[in-house]
Formats: structure tokens, sequence, C-alpha cells
């Protein structure tokens, strides 16, 4: 891994264009019992697209890319906890069912350029007939966030280590080449690369970016039972039966290189600040990459 001790993360930053970053959630019941896809992901993309037509071009086209949306699987609350609908080889639930005895919900994040499309869709799910049922929104709150900011939530330099909820199969994509082939491995300079190039406006053939990755990296250093708590699934999607990870994992934070170069802890709160609300790694405008990030 080779450093530059000139570069001055805090700069890198501050020329990069804040974005508005907005994540809503969508609070809704069922008119009556229906079976739905093996990957709920889909409930929500198609809701949006059914509340606003001209987002099907942004979910569909490969011309926009990194999409700058993403949703979550359909979930629902069991014992306090948020639970995921979608499907998983040799799982328990092989059939997704819902019906009108329970509320649901999914996550939205999207960029400011799009948020006019994305708050007009939601304004009109309201009773939208989709896979044979009608669907009625009980609440929707939305939150928004400034990127890249000096402000953190998380609390890196009072913290221990990061942990990393993987709430649908997260699909790592190669920080280094543009490839089919995905990373398997969750270094935390893979896990978040997209994030990186989008908080610090960097292209995957930046070297810069290149650096920002491996400092990342050697920040959020992953715990020896790695893979005692991240898992190689294989998920459902149009009927294909494609390998992703789930599960969770722990990093421990790096505190002498924090304390060594100024702007790393910006640089780390920001990148988990876009994750919890953009999603990691590939396919998050299909429900893909849903995480969820604490601290300890």
């Amino acid at each position: 891994m080779g450093f530059f001790p000139s570069l001055d993360i805090s700069r890198v930053l501050y020329f990069s264009s804040p974005r508005t970053y907005f994540k809503a959630k969508i609070t809704l019941s069922v008119e009556n019992e229906v079976i739905l896809p093996p990957f709920t992901g889909k409930v929500a993309k198609s809701l949006l697209i059914k509340g606003n037509d001209k987002l099907e071009t942004i979910f569909k086209s490969p011309n926009v890319n990194p999409k700058p949306i993403k949703v979550s699987p359909l979930g629902y609350l069991k014992n306090g906890k948020e639970v995921f609908l979608w499907v998983m080889e040799k799982g328990k639930l092989d059939i997704i069912r819902v019906g009108p005895d329970r509320e649901y919900f999914f996550y939205v994040g999207y960029e400011e350029t799009i948020s006019h499309m994305v708050e007009e869709a939601l304004s009109n799910i309201d009773s939208k007939e989709l896979f044979k049922t009608k669907w009625y929104v009980s609440s929707i709150e939305i939150n928004s966030y400034t990127l890249p900011s000096e402000k953190g939530e998380y609390g890196i330099l009072k913290s221990s280590e990061v942990k990393v909820s993987f709430r649908s199969p997260v699909n790592i994509v190669d920080p280094y080449r543009k490839s089919k082939f995905r990373r398997f491995l969750p270094v935390a300079g893979f896990l978040f690369s997209y994030n990186i190039g989008e908080i610090a406006r960097l292209e995957r053939d930046n070297k810069l970016y290149w650096i920002l990755i491996d400092y990342t990296s050697a920040i959020l250093q992953e715990t020896h039972n790695v893979w005692d708590t991240v898992k190689k699934i294989y998920y459902i999607y149009d009927g294909e039966k494609i390998p992703g990870l789930t599960g969770y994992i722990k990093y421990y934070i790096n505190h002498d290189l924090l304390e060594s170069k100024r702007g790393l802890a910006v640089l780390i709160e920001n990148i988990l600040q876009h994750a919890e609300i953009m999603g990691v790694g590939s396919g998050r405008a299909n429900g893909f990459g849903h995480v969820k990030i604490t601290t300890k």
C-alpha cells in the first residue's frame, strides 16, 4: 500500500462539490394477501415508476451509471427489528407472501439531481395497484444530508470499531477496473469503493481515487472473525441464482493513522454516511447493497 504524505484529505473533500442527498422511509400496507417476486426490491422500484414513469429511464438506462437512486427490499418489523424480504437458495423462505395483517416499508436514497422526480413519485404511489393488490401509504419520512460535510454522525475519533450489517445481498465492485467479475473479500476499500468515488468526485482511472481506497482499507481493518459473520450466499433474481454476501462485518479503527493524517476522520465519516443513504456495491437501484452502520 503506497501512501502519499503530502496528500491533504480535507483539501480533496473541500474541492469536491457538496451535494444534497435524501433518505426516505415509506410505510405502507396491502389490500389483500399476495405472493411477491423472490427479491422485493422490485416492489419499491415498480411502485416508484408507477408514481412517476419518468423514473423508468433512471432505473433502466445503461447510460445512467452510477445510479443516482437506491432502494431497499420490502421490510417489516419483527420484535422491534427490521426484516427484509428476499429469497435465498435453500433458505427457509421459499415464497414471499404479504397480507393486510401487518405494515411494510422500504427505503429510498436519492441525489438532489432527481429529487423532484422521486418526490413526485412518492406523492402518487398511494392506492396504486401492483402485483395483484393495492398499496396504501400510511407515512413518508424524508431526511436530507449535504455531503461531504465537516460534521460526522458516527463519532469515528471516539470509537473503537465500525459494524456494517448487510440488510440485503451485497455485490462488491472492483475499484481498479470495470469488470463483470465481482470482488468477494469485504476489505473496507473494496466495500465502500462506490461511496469513496462519489464523495471525492473521482473516477476509477484517477490515481487519487486508488489512494483513498488504500487509506480506507488501512483505517478500517477487518477483524479475525470476518468469515464467521460474513457469508457467501446465492440469492434468486429474475429466475437466476446469483452469488452475493450477507451477514455483518466489524472493522477495527486504526487511530494511529487517523491522528497522523489531517482529514481522514472526515473522509471516513462521509463515506459511512453516504453508504447508509445510497447503499454499497452494485445493483443498488434494484435493492442490493442496503446496509446499516453503527459504531462502538
